[in-house]
């Protein structure tokens, strides 16, 4: 069996809603006069607990194999990020008429290494600051599998659940609200929840409960419920407690799915869909989403006027599109090149 059709497919799906919930954050979170950040919330925390929960192999040459090419893979996002929010940047000030020498000073400044290296912060690129965090995981990540130390993070997750609850006791003792760049980082948000992805992966075993499921989709839900309470009577933060607990349980559900046992005509279905999905689809869209959807907001907002609803569907649908024709069009590009090679030796 091909490893794409190993791979749980219902989280890959799953990660495609986040990127919707992640478009909603950056253009517009309040459809008919309800404010939904709440739920948008889990997409951060449940994004770097997939990505830990697909970094686990059985293997460690599999697994080795696979932290290389996501160091590799995680960088080459980073460039790409940085680049385009920073040109957009710089256009959005040329176009104002602003001081470019003013933002160039900004970010030259002397924070400027502890800024990226833990606080994962550089002038201009706002969201883009998760793909900084990951490819500073991926690269921490590498180092752990081969010198097989991955074992750490079952000694991290506690530490890390600590980290997480840093804005809450920061505001108990009284210090007011703790600066946000201080805690949406790699060490305080991200690193703990890529480190419950991959433990939930390596540890929970193949089930056919059905109640497990049911049960993990009802708390799941239910704290979306009491994350919007939490916001409403406690605080408001970039992330909530229950917006943290909402992403888990939808990951231990999805991973139930993935992982338990089916009847042969669920199983043949299962199969056939997972390799029509990632034929045709793939798994690296939410990522295009979340590195370009900023751009063709902008583009949506200074052109169209859209706002609201027709923004966030316009953001996401059409940096899908974009997303599917480059993915159909590198298939179509190696499929050429693969002719080519086999006509090659044929000629031989």
């Amino acid at each position: 069996m091909e490893q794409k059709t190993r791979r749980n497919v219902w989280l890959d799906i799953f990660r495609y809603f986040l990127a919707f919930l992640v478009v909603s954050i950056h253009t517009s979170t309040t459809i008919g006069g309800i404010d939904f950040s709440p739920l948008c919330r889990i997409a951060v925390p449940a994004f770097f607990m997939i990505s830990g929960y697909f970094s686990y192999k059985q293997n460690h040459d599999d697994e080795l194999e696979s932290a290389k090419k996501a160091v590799k893979r995680n960088f080459i996002y980073m460039i790409i990020t940085i680049s385009l929010l920073v040109t957009l940047r710089v256009i959005r000030i040329l176009i104002d008429g602003d001081n470019l020498v003013d933002y160039i000073y900004s970010v030259m400044n002397g924070d400027l290494f502890f800024n990226i290296l833990f606080l994962n912060y550089f002038p201009a690129i706002g969201q883009g600051w998760f793909i900084l965090a990951l490819f500073l995981i991926s690269l921490v990540q590498y180092f752990l599998v081969k010198y097989k130390h991955t074992n750490l993070l079952n000694f991290f997750i506690p530490i890390g659940l600590v980290l997480l609850m840093t804005p809450y006791i920061y505001q108990i003792c009284g210090k007011g609200v703790l600066q946000l760049e201080y805690y949406r980082n790699w060490l305080i948000l991200g690193y703990p929840c890529f480190s419950i992805g991959y433990v939930l992966n390596k540890y929970i075993k193949n089930n056919n409960k059905a109640w497990k499921g049911i049960l993990e989709l009802f708390f799941a839900l239910t704290f979306i419920v009491t994350s919007f309470l939490e916001k409403k009577y406690l605080t408001e933060f970039e992330y909530y407690i229950s917006s943290l607990l909402s992403a888990f349980c939808f990951v231990l559900f999805f991973d139930y799915i993935g992982k338990a046992k089916r009847g042969e005509k669920f199983a043949k279905f299962e199969t056939n869909f997972s390799k029509w999905f990632y034929k045709w689809i793939g798994s690296k869209g939410p990522f295009f989403i979340f590195v370009f959807h900023v751009a063709v907001a902008i583009m949506a907002i200074n052109e169209l006027k859209l706002s609201g609803v027709s923004l966030i569907m316009f953001s996401f649908f059409i940096t899908f599109l974009m997303y599917e024709i480059f993915f159909l069009l590198f298939k179509l590009i190696k499929r050429i090149r693969l002719n080519k090679i086999e006509k090659s030796k044929i000629k031989q």
